[in-house]
């Protein structure tokens, strides 16, 4: 797949941790805040389906 970057946010519920929700790139490269907080709101929202 050859994977450059990535970005993992845990999944937790009730103190559980469940995975991981991971965003990734196939280019060297810096995740900007923006897509960090993005990345952190969808982790939130699927934590809410657990």
């Amino acid at each position: 797949m050859g994977l450059r970057s990535y970005v993992g946010i845990p999944l937790h519920h009730e103190g559980d941790f469940y995975g991981t929700l991971v965003c990734c790139d196939t280019d060297p490269r810096e995740f900007t805040d923006q897509e960090i907080e993005h990345a952190r709101t969808a982790a939130r929202l699927l934590e809410a389906f657990l």
